[in-house]
C-alpha cells in the first residue's frame, strides 16, 4: 500500500476524532434519558442497532421506537467507554470498538435495581454528505445484572 501524504493522514486524525465525538455524543444523549429523537439523527436511514440482551432493530423508525421504549424500563444511565479502536475500511467506512461499564436504574414493574452492565462496542460508520453517522451499532454484553445480585453466574467473554 502506498505511503498517505500529510493531507491525508491529516483527515484520517480529524476522522477519527469526529467518530469518537459522535460516539461521545450518543452516548451523551443517551445519559440524558435516551431521547429517540436526538438519538436516531446520529443513524443513516438503513441503520441497525443490536445488543445481545435487547434485541437487533432496523432501520431509524426501528431504531426510534426501541429507544421510544426505553424512557420508563431505564430511569438511569451513566455509560463510560474506554480503548477506542478506529480502523479505516474506506475514507468514508470506519469500524469503531469501544468498552463499555454502564451504571442503570431499571424499573422492574415498579421496584427500582442498581444494576451494572459490561459490554463491548463494535460498530459501523459512514461519512454522508462530509457528516460521520452510525451505519451500525453492535453491543456484546458480557453482563447485566442487579448490582445485589452479582454477575459471577452470567458474565461470558
Amino acid at each position: 500500500m502506498a505511503e498517505q501524504t500529510l493531507e491525508q493522514r491529516i483527515a484520517r486524525l480529524e476522522a477519527h476524532n469526529d467518530i469518537c465525538k459522535l460516539m461521545a455524543e450518543y452516548l451523551l444523549v443517551a445519559d440524558q434519558g435516551y431521547d429517540p429523537d436526538k438519538i436516531t439523527a446520529f443513524f443513516v436511514e438503513d441503520a441497525t442497532w443490536e445488543a445481545d440482551v435487547f434485541g437487533r432493530f432496523e432501520g431509524r423508525q426501528a431504531i426510534w421506537d426501541f429507544f421510544d421504549s426505553l424512557s420508563g424500563a431505564l430511569v438511569f444511565a451513566a455509560h463510560f467507554v474506554t480503548n477506542p479502536i478506529i480502523t479505516f475500511e474506506t475514507d468514508d467506512r470506519v469500524r469503531g470498538a469501544w468498552r463499555l461499564f454502564q451504571t442503570a436504574t431499571v424499573n422492574s414493574d415498579g421496584a427500582l435495581d442498581s444494576n451494572l452492565l459490561v459490554a463491548a462496542y463494535d460498530n459501523e460508520f459512514v461519512k454522508i454528505d462530509g457528516v460521520w453517522k452510525f451505519q451500525a451499532v453492535n453491543v456484546h454484553v458480557n453482563f447485566f445484572e442487579p448490582i445485589n445480585k452479582g454477575w459471577a453466574e452470567t458474565a461470558k467473554s
